[in-house]
């Protein structure tokens, strides 16, 4: 039976915060007119895999602890991934961002699908002490990856400027995810590995409705 530390219902609720605070941010200065159903579904999922690659930072150690780190690992990979898919199918002219001339913010978000499914391979079973030789290097690296791509996505964020274009939005979502990662060792003995992945991707779910209902209604 979980302790009072390892209670679900805590870890869900240090899951939910970070997602309110990510989307608290981005409509933070106001509520400005959607981008259409389709453009702010896909910004909504970007937003809750932005949300995920922060909680990943939570969610370290061994054991089930471990399988959670790993399965929010997929489930952010595969949350930018839709997220770009969503924005390429119904948009034609984000097609042209697939380009060398793109934009930066497009390139760098790119280059975080690509790093952070490179991330994830090279972490598997079969890979990880061949290629880093010994565990140490693996976390090593892993960790300055996983950096990379939270950084990369509060860059792609802020130079799009499509929902976060306010100073006050910048800081604080910059400081908020800053303060995450400097405080991450003693909120991840919070963080359970009981919590429930279903209800965890219910109030993600809950929070993309939202946005998207506020932003198009």
């Amino acid at each position: 039976m979980p302790t009072a530390v390892d209670s679900p219902a805590r870890s869900l609720v240090i899951g939910s915060a970070l997602l309110v605070f990510v989307f608290g941010v981005v409509l933070f200065a106001s509520v400005p007119l959607g981008g259409g159903w389709w453009w702010d579904i896909a910004g909504g999922v970007g937003f809750v895999a932005l949300a995920f690659f922060g909680l990943l930072n939570l969610a370290t150690g061994q054991g089930a602890r471990l399988t959670l780190h790993k399965t929010l690992g997929w489930w952010a990979l595969a949350l930018t991934a839709v997220h770009a898919a969503v924005y390429l199918v119904t948009d034609s002219v984000v097609l042209n961002h697939l380009k060398l001339a793109a934009p930066p913010a497009m390139l760098v978000g790119i280059a975080v699908l690509v790093v952070a499914l490179f991330g994830a391979i090279v972490s598997l079973s079969r890979w990880k002490l061949p290629l880093h030789g010994s565990r140490k290097n693996f976390r090593f690296y892993h960790r300055l990856m996983s950096w990379a791509v939270l950084l990369g996505c509060l860059y792609h964020v802020a130079a799009t400027a499509h929902s976060v274009h306010h100073l006050g939005q910048l800081l604080l979502l910059g400081g908020g995810f800053f303060a995450l990662l400097l405080a991450a060792s003693r909120v991840a003995s919070r963080l359970a590995p009981t919590v429930s992945k279903m209800s965890l991707l219910l109030v993600s779910c809950v929070a993309i409705g939202s946005f998207v209902v506020l932003r198009n209604v």
